[in-house]
């Protein structure tokens, strides 16, 4: 998974380069069914700083995707977990510290929420 997180975000080995918001939802759309092709052409208007508030995208696919599933306390975690390993939820903030950084923020993100989904 964290290949093909890296790859996507950072648009190599073929793969079609997608936001950070967009590589969440990628990365999970084959074992949620409320995600498709469709909800990471949705969540494009959520990277880059886009996502209310100026949250990371990362944060905000993250918590959309327990949201939909009724599981507030993850999303909470998600959100604690972040502010962990990255400092912050704010993009603006995030970017700062330049895409290798927001890279590992958000195959560690990937790594959280498939460890909260194989818990269940």
């Amino acid at each position: 998974m964290d290949e093909k997180a890296r790859n996507h975000f950072l648009g190599k080995k073929g793969h079609k380069k997608l936001n950070c918001a967009q590589t969440i939802v990628e990365l999970f759309k084959d074992r949620f069914d409320f995600l498709s092709d469709e909800t990471v052409k949705k969540f494009k208007k959520m990277g880059y700083g886009k996502a209310p508030e100026g949250q990371c995208g990362i944060v905000y696919a993250a918590k959309y995707i327990f949201e939909k599933q009724g599981r507030i306390d993850d999303s909470r975690l998600t959100e604690k977990y972040f502010i962990k390993i990255a400092g912050t939820t704010n993009c603006k903030e995030l970017k700062k510290k330049k895409i290798p950084f927001c890279t590992e923020c958000l195959v560690q993100t990937a790594r959280f929420i498939q460890e909260k989904h194989n818990s269940v």
